[in-house]
């Protein structure tokens, strides 16, 4: 069970500290700036990780079976950092720019987890993004 709901808990996580954090980024600091450290610590710390798994394959043999998705995820990565980044800076609120976000994004995801994977939606689910526009529309009023 712990398997099924641990990473949920370390994504909800780390969303809200990285949110907390990029609206605490100091104004005179260039986002991209930011970005580079912000990806430099996060390379260390993954290759520091990779070092100490037990059982991996050799580090150049596990790069060489990375494909293009790793590659598109980078920059699309790149782009929900500094959007975040740039939300902050044009006066988005850390209370609610992270809830627009998700609910937007995940009512994107539904129709693409149905047509792409195939992945067969209740009409709870379809409430469900209902409610999200409803709340997205309450969220981004100014």
């Amino acid at each position: 069970m712990w398997r099924f709901y641990l990473p949920l808990f370390t994504t909800t996580a780390a969303v809200a500290l990285s949110q907390f954090l990029q609206k605490t980024v100091p104004r005179h600091v260039h986002p991209l700036a930011a970005l580079m450290v912000i990806y430099g610590v996060a390379f260390l710390v993954s290759l520091g990780a990779y070092l100490c798994t037990p059982g991996r394959a050799e580090l150049w043999t596990a790069l060489g079976q990375v494909s293009w998705v790793s590659y598109a995820l980078g920059f699309v990565i790149l782009g929900f950092e500094s959007g975040s980044l740039l939300a902050y800076r044009y006066g988005w609120k850390v209370s609610t720019y992270s809830m627009v976000v998700n609910a937007a994004s995940g009512v994107l995801l539904l129709p693409m987890g149905m047509w792409v994977f195939r992945e067969k939606l209740t009409s709870s689910h379809w409430l469900g993004a209902l409610l999200c526009l409803g709340g997205l529309v309450l969220l981004a009023k100014k």
